[in-house]
């Protein structure tokens, strides 16, 4: 999906998220990246894959469509 550039500088409505351990080991679960890192709810530090920010900017970027004067 091309982002269009009249969205440069504007501002979508604040999103909140809450990252627990099922989210991120879902996200590693998906791309059947089953690293232990991302599994180990045992070792009270569960790190999240590299690409998981995703996760966290899509819902911005879905937001963007709202934005007057945008084509996408």
């Amino acid at each position: 999906m091309p982002l269009d550039s009249s969205i440069v500088g504007a501002s979508t409505k604040p999103i909140t998220h809450t990252v627990d351990e099922r989210w991120v080991m879902a996200y590693g679960a998906s791309l059947n990246d089953l690293n232990p890192r991302y599994m180990d709810t045992q070792a009270q530090k569960v790190v999240a894959h590299p690409v998981f920010p995703v996760c966290l900017e899509w819902p911005v970027i879905l937001n963007t469509r709202e934005m007057s004067g945008t084509t996408s």
